[in-house]
């Protein structure tokens, strides 16, 4: 089969094009997020603010912000390694799992040594750290 179409590699990147990409990949979720909202029978432009700049007019919706933002950004920094070491993988999900667990294994025995060194009253370093964990869940819980 004779396709009529060719590809060819560029002697040098456009220059034009690398800049604009982000700002065309902004502005085509726009477009296509306006289209979904308006095929659903809501007001596009009511709706993207609601999502773009209603969280960050209060304390609260930043934190919300840096808790959605956190484990897409610890992603793509797995990802950037990975990239970096020439390394093809689409792991992302089962990094972020295991880069989870790491960092959960290395908070529990940073506490363990603190809580030794500082020689804590009535206190065998496990148990503080379950209540401490404990504590913040329901106050986590009692802020919803």
């Amino acid at each position: 089969m004779n396709f009529p179409l060719a590809l060819y590699n560029r002697q040098r990147p456009s220059r034009f094009l690398s800049a604009a990409s982000p700002f065309i990949a902004v502005l085509l979720t726009l477009l296509i997020g306006c289209l979904i909202f308006a095929g659903m029978g809501k007001d596009p432009m009511h709706s993207m603010y609601v999502f773009i700049v209603e969280p960050l007019l209060t304390l609260r919706g930043w934190g919300e912000l840096g808790v959605k933002m956190t484990p897409l950004i610890l992603c793509a920094l797995g990802l950037l390694v990975c990239y970096r070491a020439n390394v093809w993988n689409i792991g992302a999900e089962g990094q972020l799992i295991v880069g989870a667990l790491a960092g959960g294994v290395v908070e529990l025995q940073a506490s363990l040594s603190a809580l030794h060194d500082l020689g804590h009253p009535g206190c065998d370093g496990r148990r503080c750290v379950i209540r401490r964990h404990r504590g913040l869940a329901q106050r986590q819980m009692q802020c919803q």
